[in-house]
């Protein structure tokens, strides 16, 4: 049985300016103080990955485990909506065996699973199931080569029905 996938617009420059090196050296070191210290300096605009409400004084009860995965998920809330869910639910790896038959810039899992954030041994992956970024310079090879994949899928498609 596939996972569902989801897919959120996410604010990269300004993850990759304020958050991005916390995570990473908060995740090679297991120091958890950057972490926590940018949430609370960030109090109003980072919400709850359980609930979705902003956070608020007693915010690390919430908590399951306090690590480094969980707490770089509560601070990315800063970069997205979490109720702008825009994934594939679980067409996306049919979508992926699609791309990977195709000629392609990038390799087939980028277009939908992104790249992951990794510095050594470590691995952003807040919930345990796989995450990655699309990069904002990329999206408009990756628009076209779809729209032309499409294209050439649905000819591909029109001549086996009608000519074969």
């Amino acid at each position: 049985m596939s996972m569902e996938h989801k897919a959120f617009i996410f604010d990269t420059v300004g993850f990759n300016k304020d958050l991005r090196e916390i995570i990473i050296a908060a995740g090679i070191t297991n120091d958890t103080g950057s972490l926590k210290s940018f949430i609370t300096e960030n109090m109003g605009k980072v919400r709850s990955i359980y609930t979705g409400e902003l956070l608020n004084a007693g915010w690390e009860e919430e908590l399951e485990n306090g690590g480094v995965q969980e707490l770089s998920d509560f601070a990315m809330t800063i970069y997205y909506s979490q109720e702008e869910d825009l994934g594939l639910y679980y067409a996306w790896d049919s979508l992926i065996e699609t791309l990977q038959v195709t000629s392609t810039r990038f390799h087939p899992e980028y277009y939908i699973l992104g790249r992951a954030l990794e510095s050594g041994a470590f691995r952003l992956d807040p919930g345990g199931m796989g995450m990655g970024f699309v990069y904002a310079e990329d999206i408009p090879f990756i628009c076209n080569e779809l729209i032309h994949g499409l294209s050439t899928l649905n000819q591909t498609a029109f001549l086996r029905d009608n000519l074969l």
